[in-house]
């Protein structure tokens, strides 16, 4: 199966030199997989699926969709 989005070592945070929102994430997805993503108020789902999406930039990390680099897509 060929992965359809990955996310290689995904960092964010809100301000610079502050706290990690997101911290060190691995993630692939093929096509057709579902994903959850559970966790207490101020965890970071809604940051993570942001990234994900490319609606916010990491500071560090990438985030792939079919190989290419979200960041690159139109």
């Amino acid at each position: 199966m060929v992965d359809e989005l990955i996310a290689r070592d995904l960092r964010f945070a809100y301000e610079a030199g502050g706290a990690h929102a997101v911290d060190g994430v691995d993630l692939e997805l093929g096509s057709g997989e579902l994903l959850f993503v559970l966790g207490p108020n101020g965890a970071g789902k809604s940051t993570l699926l942001q990234l994900l999406c490319g609606c916010l930039e990491p500071s560090a990390g990438e985030v792939r969709l079919r190989g290419e680099l979200l960041a690159g897509l139109d």
